[in-house]
């Protein structure tokens, strides 16, 4: 049941995200020719792939970082990869910048042969003041100053593929944690090695670890991504001197519909075999096709930030219109010369005068507290729109407005936060919104939360999976219908009876933990002021798929008349299954 308060401004903020879908984690290894040519950023950028990882760091004996072995990056605690390849930090950097479709750069490390996790073992175990995972130590200086360098680099991708050393490999994962380095695993053998690394990581970190890129190729040809279910998503990968574009498409889909809940994406290694070529879209299109949809394009809205602790709590979360969800930054304390930031580019400029920020759910030690407000038409010339400082909120999920005087078009808005209440190295925002305060809008609720809202079903299973569990904003909750297969004769429904009449705009549907033949596929929303003895309809949907657990959509109802009554009737579900299920329901209006 949530209660959206979410200020004026928020219908606008809403359209203009509108058309940002939920992408498939489509990944794909690129290695030389990240530095050695003049077409690779550009082309990944455009290439329809969300994640790249830039292959590899090795790590040496004295601690120090090179790259692939061709060239070194990081010594003594001083980047100087810039000494041999000038634009690699910038090219780097704009992976994620201007019309890009990547969402997720992580740079790979080890590899089979380098050594890089023997070296991590004995740099843990000896005595020297470089030794160990403090502060002092080489592997801590080296890794930090690669943070500094790569802000934008979100992970690091373990390859591990000689050492299997569990406690100097947790030890060692736990500090780039600390950093805010993600780590995500490639294994291809090993399993038991790899449960021990997570479980032992996350628990003293939870979610560093955040995603499993199974090699399904070379020696682990023979991998079944359904049997590598760690707690973490699966990406599974192929080699294109394997398979073509058609078969890509082919194997993972089997993979996806043999275990939908374990395998979420999928990658290629590796681009340097097809670079340059119609061949690196082809191979993104049949990743897209399997795991989503809705493929990106460069008409969508680019969000971007300085960070993102893992994917469910990403740039994206602060625009998406839910005060449940929040962007959290997990790169170090902000300051003037360092300091956090999040931007949103539009492909067309809007007028945007008022800035509206949601506190996140927890730990107001993470707010913003000082802040600034940039705009630009061309990414290069920045114009401050504002400037506030000491900014306080009151509570959890409240709003704070934050005018400024602006008639002038921008297509790109960055918020700049140059300290955090609390000096916390994180820092967060439920929502940002972004409006023309010339044309203010009601404020967006969700009816269900009123107190006095009595609900109704069909029928549920027990009273743990009743119908109240759907209005609960509990998404790990959901009502079961288990009163046979819904038709147009015999629907499934459910409806809420609200206090007094109000109008609905949107419901917005999640789908349950399990069991994607369960989720609603046709359905009705429907209105009443008489208790259910007339009904009018306001809104229909067919075919309408869910694909993945816990995803929400949103569906525009096409009455503006107000009811006390609204029944959302299920006359088909996906598989023509005899249960029926619903994590969450809300009905979103004006609060007027």
């Amino acid at each position: 049941m949530k209660i959206q308060s979410l200020i004026q401004s928020v219908i606008l903020a809403v359209s203009l995200l509108s058309s940002t879908g939920v992408f498939a984690e489509s990944g794909v290894y690129a290695g030389g020719p990240t530095y050695n040519s003049s077409y690779a950023i550009n082309e990944l950028k455009t290439s329809g792939f969300t994640n790249v990882v830039v292959w590899t760091i090795h790590i040496e004996s004295d601690g120090s970082l090179g790259f692939n072995g061709e060239f070194p990056l990081v010594a003594g605690g001083s980047y100087i990869g810039g000494s041999h390849y000038p634009n690699f930090k910038g090219d780097i950097a704009s992976l994620k910048e201007g019309s890009s479709l990547i969402n997720r750069v992580e740079f790979g490390l080890s590899g089979y042969g380098s050594g890089t996790y023997n070296n991590v073992r004995d740099l843990l175990a000896c005595s020297e003041s470089h030794c160990g995972t403090g502060p002092n130590s080489i592997l801590y200086r080296n890794f930090s100053a690669l943070k500094a360098v790569f802000p934008t680099i979100d992970a690091v991708n373990n390859d591990d593929e000689d050492t299997y050393h569990v406690s100097s490999s947790v030890q060692f994962h736990i500090m780039l944690a600390d950093l805010g380095f993600k780590t995500a695993i490639v294994p291809y053998m090993n399993k038991s090695f790899w449960q021990s690394l997570v479980t032992q990581v996350n628990q003293a970190r939870p979610g560093a670890i955040d995603a499993l890129y199974l090699q399904a190729y070379a020696g682990g040809s023979s991998n079944d991504p359904c049997n590598w279910d760690l707690g973490l998503p699966v990406y599974a990968g192929l080699w294109s001197k394997d398979y073509s574009p058609v078969g890509i498409q082919n194997k993972m889909q089997g993979w996806k519909d043999s275990c939908p809940n374990v395998v979420e994406g999928g990658f290629m290694w590796l681009y340097d075999d097809f670079d340059n070529s119609s061949q690196v879209a082809a191979y993104s299109s049949a990743i897209n096709n399997v795991f989503d949809a809705s493929t990106p394009t460069p008409n969508d809205p680019v969000i971007t930030a300085r960070a993102s602790i893992h994917g469910s709590e990403n740039q994206d979360k602060a625009f998406d219109g839910v005060i449940s969800t929040k962007w959290l930054d997990n790169a170090g304390t902000p300051s003037s010369s360092v300091p956090s930031w999040i931007q949103i580019k539009y492909t067309n400029a809007k007028l945007v005068n008022l800035l509206t920020l949601v506190s996140a759910n927890d730990a107001d030690s993470r707010d913003p507290q000082n802040i600034d407000m940039l705009a630009t038409n061309d990414g290069n010339t920045w114009s401050t729109l504002g400037t506030w400082s000491n900014v306080e909120f009151p509570g959890r999920n409240v709003s704070k407005q934050l005018s400024f005087e602006n008639t002038q078009l921008f297509s790109e808005y960055k918020l700049i936060i140059t300290k955090n209440k609390g000096d916390d190295s994180l820092t967060q925002i439920a929502e940002i919104l972004l409006a023309d305060n010339s044309n203010p809008q009601p404020n967006i609720v969700d009816h269900t939360g009123y107190q006095g809202v009595t609900f109704v079903a069909r029928a549920s299973i027990n009273s743990n999976e009743d119908e109240s569990k759907t209005f609960d904003d509990n998404n790990n909750s959901k009502w079961l219908d288990n009163g046979g297969v819904p038709t147009s004769a015999s629907p499934s429904w459910v409806q809420a009876t609200l206090p007094v009449a109000k109008t609905v705009n949107d419901i917005a549907i999640t789908s349950a933990n399990d069991a994607i033949e369960r989720d609603p596929q046709n359905f009705v929303l429907k209105g009443s002021n008489d208790n259910g003895t007339n009904w009018t309809e306001v809104g229909s949907w067919t075919n309408v798929v869910w694909s993945s657990r816990y995803e929400r959509q949103v569906f525009s109802v096409s009455s503006l008349d107000a009811y006390s009554t609204y029944r959302l009737s299920i006359n088909a579900n996906q598989g023509g299954s005899s249960m029926t299920q619903i994590a969450e329901i809300e009905l979103l209006g004006p609060e007027l």
